[in-house]
């Protein structure tokens, strides 16, 4: 659906079995953009288990140490990030994909859940089709 007043398409799709929130951003004057931010997601879909793993390990690669250290400084916990550390794989297996945003000039954001790895902070990697993931983020 259109939202003019912002200039974004917004909805939903299915993203590896689960209902994701979808955000491009467009130039509303200019419907080469709205071409160029509906293809970016057409191909994240059509090749979705590839995007969804290269994007997973790039959160894992860029913020899991930062993980152990939130997990070293929660008292709420037993786990012993010296003798328990979140690993890579745990990191990429617990974050839940919610949204997808699309800028005009074809980059991507995933935004994910953190599942209370960062009390609930959002965590988002970046990226372009022709990069790939090229960077990772914890928000808020």
């Amino acid at each position: 659906t259109l939202d003019r007043e912002m200039s974004i398409f917004e909805g939903t799709c299915k993203w590896m079995g689960k209902e994701v929130r979808i955000s491009l951003d467009v130039e509303i004057e200019k419907k080469a953009s709205w071409t160029r931010v509906t293809n970016v997601m057409k191909k994240l879909v059509a090749d979705q288990e590839t995007w969804d793993k290269s994007l997973r390990a790039m959160a894992a690669q860029k913020l899991t140490a930062q993980a152990n250290e939130w997990l070293a400084d929660n008292a709420q916990t037993d786990r012993d990030p010296e003798k328990d550390p979140i690993t890579e794989d745990e990191f990429a297996r617990r974050i839940l994909l919610t949204e997808f945003t699309v800028s005009p000039g074809g980059r991507f954001t995933a935004w994910y859940e953190d599942d209370d790895m960062f009390w609930g902070h959002v965590i988002t990697v970046d990226g372009t089709l022709k990069k790939g993931p090229v960077g990772a983020d914890m928000q808020g």
